[in-house]
């Protein structure tokens, strides 16, 4: 689940919209993580959740401070729950990505001047499609991950790297 993030300082945010995007972006994971459980429960236990992030939850991103507070409660979730699973072996994990090609976030990539100043902090120099994320998915959700659970896969073509 995703809200089209408030450009607005956190400063000069309505609160009104800021709780709207605490309720999609955390409470949407939640009633749907509760749900999954529930029917993982129903058929015996054992299964996965994989939670949507973003890099702005890891790092402070002028202009996303609402979605990216929003989305580091999600990992905090992503981690809770996790702890709290684990015995029923039901995994839990996130991936956050970084720029990807969406209509979400059409907006900074389709101009093509703002898309080369992006690519700039990408040293990978191309922005995501939405198939890389799912590659992280499909890999989080597969055995050959059988062992991890609680955490959140950075997929931004090392942008956080620097």
């Amino acid at each position: 689940a995703a809200t089209n993030p408030s450009m607005d300082s956190l400063a000069e945010i309505d609160l009104a919209l800021f709780d709207k995007i605490m309720d999609t972006n955390l409470r949407g994971y939640l009633v749907v993580a509760r749900e999954g459980i529930r029917r993982m429960r129903e058929l015996g236990g054992g299964g996965v959740i994989i939670n949507i992030s973003t890099i702005a939850a890891c790092k402070a991103m002028r202009g996303l401070g609402a979605y990216g507070i929003s989305k580091a409660a999600v990992n905090s979730l992503t981690r809770t729950l996790a702890s709290e699973l684990a015995a029923e072996k039901i995994r839990v994990n996130g991936v956050a990505p970084g720029l990807v090609r969406t209509r979400l976030s059409e907006a900074l990539w389709k101009d093509e001047k703002a898309a080369a100043d992006m690519l700039k902090a990408i040293p990978l120099n191309r922005i995501a499609e939405p198939g890389d994320i799912a590659g992280a998915v499909a890999f989080l959700a597969s055995e050959a991950a059988a062992y991890i659970t609680g955490q959140t896969l950075v997929v931004d073509g090392g942008m956080l790297a620097g």
